[in-house]
């Protein structure tokens, strides 16, 4: 299945004059961090957005211009470039209006290759979940001085930093429209392929496709010994050996290069993880990995892999995962008011719902609610069984309509499939028609010691400080 969302990205023109570059969709995954490394090496930036975001509100604290509306006006005045992602749609009225004046447009994955190319040891970290993760834990396990771009911020801080040296570039690579095709880094990082983006993709052979030429081109793969798309991609690799190419593995796999020893989970969510280092002279190691859940144990492990790989030694990089505060939107909390404890989480693949779940069900003193939003259409379509199983796990279930920046020949798939799969799983599920009545939902269905969890990639990351405003005022009613 297809959705219209995919558009082939047009090849390069050369490179992007950067001097006064305009974004469009300023506040999107990938496109403030581009705009916020321009911004600090010097770059004129602006841009504009279709709603306030917290991204929008970081671009102005940091001096950059922001145009809340996109408009022809935006365009003044006019920029040396104007930067686009795969979410803006060609009649987008400010990118029509810059291509009708012959203001060079780009989309981002080629500015992206721009600054990877400048960089003298460029880092792409790629796969389906925990690319944001994981590229903000080498960051830090890299020293934390090191330039850095990824699709969320550092707890208390932003989603990118020039750092204070220019050898190294830390980015994350998004394979969902296929632009890894125009990037190149030294060193990748492959966390784990799955069938995320069934609008782009007929299926993983496809995605191993557009990953295997990326990693061939690399001179350092590290990449996990445990998932099965990767085990695919390293078979691939093996089987045709690129000269020049070193490959690192880790995991729990006993033939893993960098191998996972022992994990412990604390009372807190958090765990203790010991590993075999590549060095058989450093031997045993541990750290501590503060974020909840298995999978943030894998992030972690991959952040340190990659780093060891690349000569950082073994004590400062275990140091700094072991005080890594996590990501926005990555089981981040949003806050708590009567014993009720508002959670935010990003996942929106059914491998990523039951990842989250499971981390925050030892969380949860009585019960786990998710108010969850699904994603696009064709996913919705695709994987709506698979992700209405996962959500049953949960005790209650609030279910919002797809959310979706792009017209496609599957508009108006609904959530009825996915509330009909959490029924048959033995599920509570609410389909909700509108955002605006979830809060007041929310405040009614919970008590102390449950844990709600808004989930999911669109606007339902809006809803948990307005959950928490509607359950301290249903507590002062009943006082």
């Amino acid at each position: 299945m297809t959705d219209a969302m995919y558009r082939p990205v047009p090849p390069a023109d050369g490179e992007a004059d950067l001097a006064r570059p305009h974004f469009i969709g300023i506040g999107g995954m990938g496109m403030s961090a581009l705009a916020m490394l321009l911004d600090e090496r010097g770059s004129t930036v602006r841009g504009s957005d279709i709603a306030e975001s917290t991204r929008t509100e970081d671009l102005r604290d940091l001096g950059i211009h922001v145009d809340i509306g996109q408009c022809p006006s935006n365009l003044h005045p006019t920029p040396s470039v104007v930067v686009y992602s795969s979410a803006i749609a060609p009649a987008n009225p400010e990118l029509r209006a810059a291509r009708a004046a012959g203001i060079p447009t780009a989309h981002r994955s080629h500015i992206l290759a721009q600054l990877l190319a400048t960089a003298t040891r460029p880092v792409l970290v790629t796969g389906t979940h925990g690319k944001s993760t994981v590229t903000a834990m080498l960051a830090m396990a890299l020293g934390g001085d090191v330039a850095w771009m990824g699709g969320a911020a550092i707890l208390g801080g932003y989603n990118a930093s020039d750092g204070h040296h220019d050898e190294i570039l830390v980015a994350e690579g998004d394979e969902s429209d296929r632009t890894l095709e125009h990037l190149t880094a030294s060193v990748v990082v492959v966390l784990n392929l799955d069938d995320d983006h069934p609008e782009a993709y007929v299926d993983r052979n496809e995605l191993l496709d557009v990953f295997e030429p990326l990693c061939r081109r690399s001179e350092l793969l590290v990449i996990s010994a445990d998932d099965p798309g990767a085990r695919q991609l390293t078979a691939r690799l093996r089987e045709r050996p690129q000269p020049g190419l070193r490959i690192v593995t880790f995991g729990e796999d006993p033939q893993a290069d960098l191998r996972i020893a022992q994990v412990r989970t604390r009372a807190d969510g958090g765990s203790v993880v010991a590993v075999h280092d590549l060095d058989p002279a450093v031997g045993r190691i541990t750290f501590e990995v503060a974020v909840p859940g298995e999978h943030n144990v894998a992030n972690a492990v991959a952040a340190y892999a990659t780093a060891r790989a690349m000569g950082t030694e073994a004590v400062p990089v275990a140091d700094a995962l072991s005080v890594f505060p996590g990501i926005e939107r990555r089981l981040s909390v949003t806050g708590a008011c009567n014993g009720v404890t508002v959670v935010d989480s990003f996942a929106h693949h059914p491998r990523a719902i039951a990842a989250d779940l499971a981390a925050l069900r030892p969380l949860a003193d009585v019960r786990l609610i998710v108010v969850y939003e699904p994603t696009g259409w064709a996913r919705t379509a695709v994987l709506g069984a698979d992700i209405g199983r996962e959500l049953a796990a949960a005790d209650d279930v609030l279910l919002l309509e797809p959310y979706s920046t792009n017209a496609s020949s599957l508009s108006g798939v609904s959530s009825k499939g996915i509330a009909e799969r959490i029924t048959a799983c033995q599920g509570r599920v609410r389909l909700v028609a509108d955002h605006d009545e979830v809060p007041t939902l929310v405040a009614a269905l919970a008590r102390p010691g449950d844990l709600v969890v808004t989930m999911g990639t669109g606007p339902v990351a809006q809803l948990g400080p307005h959950i928490l405003e509607h359950l301290a005022q249903s507590s002062d009613r009943a006082r």
